[in-house]
Order: structure tokens, then sequence, then C-alpha cells
């Protein structure tokens, strides 16, 4: 109230330098606005919805990057010749392997030789069953 404010107001110099400097002056205090809530209760609730959003905002950037990636590829990789050279590949090793085995004095079974070169059978389309390739 207004007596109480004058009762404060310091009547010489030296009596208003104690009050400033005072840590329990009145007027030094600053009274905190209130708008229902402080600032931390009002970001707390969000903070949960907040790294929900972050994560889900990580999870289709990397998405997006993965989708540009294959986008350059395929045109960096025209795909129908990379097809048409996995066949021609697979032609050749397996008329290697055929040679190879052609050549061999003890003349194993062909897919003791593919087993014994660490080869893959599905990469070279050998049938374990027929003993022999499949056409792919």
């Amino acid at each position: 109230t207004r007596a109480q404010i004058m009762a404060e107001v310091p009547e010489s110099p030296g009596e208003a330098r104690e009050v400033l400097c005072s840590p329990s002056a009145p007027f030094l205090k600053r009274p905190r606005l209130s708008l229902g809530s402080s600032r931390e209760d009002r970001v707390s609730p969000r903070k949960p919805e907040k790294t929900a959003l972050q994560l889900e905002l990580e999870q289709k950037r990397e998405r997006l990057r993965k989708l540009r990636l294959i986008r350059v590829y395929e045109q960096k990789h025209d795909l129908r010749v990379l097809a048409e050279l996995t066949q021609k590949w697979r032609q050749a090793a397996q008329q290697a392997l055929l040679d190879l085995q052609a050549k061999l004095p003890a003349r194993p079974a062909l897919g003791q030789l593919i087993s014994e070169l660490g080869i893959e059978p599905a990469v070279v389309c050998y049938s374990a069953e027929s003993d022999s390739f499949i056409d792919s």
C-alpha cells in the first residue's frame, strides 16, 4: 500500500544508499508475473511430443536419403544392362567350371568342385539334385 511505501522511503541520502544496497530492499525484488504456470511447466508436457516428432523427422530424412540413393543408382546403372551382364557372367562361370572339371585328372562331381572352390551354388545356378546347372 501507499503507506507502506512511504514508510520505507529514506529521509536522507545516506539512508537511501543503505536501502538501495540492502539485499532485502523491497523495490529490488521483482514480482513474478503469473501466466498460469511456469515456463518449465509449459514446456515439459510438449517435450515428449517434440522428441517423438524429432525422431519421426529423422526417420523420414533417412528414408528420403535412401530413396535418393536408389534413384541415383538406377539413373547411373541401367538395370537391364546389369541383368544382361550378370547372365553373361553366370554363363561364363558355368562354362569355366565345366572346363575345369574336364581337365582335372580325378574328375570330381560338379557339386564337390563348386564346394571345394568356395562358390555359393545359387550364384552359378547349380542344382545339387540334378548335379547340373539350371537355367535362371
